[in-house]
């Protein structure tokens, strides 16, 4: 309806964007562009973990089983 007021975006400015008087409109538009991007970012996010996991799991596939066993003493920190 057009008496009803547009809804309103929410979000975080970047750092010290505060400092530059942004009008309500100015920061209104700042998080609806966060916002355009921020799920494709997530997305992007999730894929680079899942690729990071299975890079990591064919590289210790590499690895002997003494190897892994060296690396999992190494990772907890009883490597003393």
């Amino acid at each position: 309806k057009k008496d009803e007021p547009a809804a309103k975006f929410k979000g975080q400015l970047p750092a010290n964007w505060k400092k530059l008087g942004l009008s309500d409109e100015q920061v209104q538009s700042v998080y609806k562009v966060q916002g355009k991007y921020n799920e494709e970012i997530d997305k992007l996010d999730a894929k680079i973990k899942e690729l990071k996991a299975a890079m990591d799991k064919e590289r210790r596939a590499i690895l002997t089983a003494e190897q892994k066993k060296r690396l999992e003493e190494i990772l907890l920190g009883k490597d003393k």
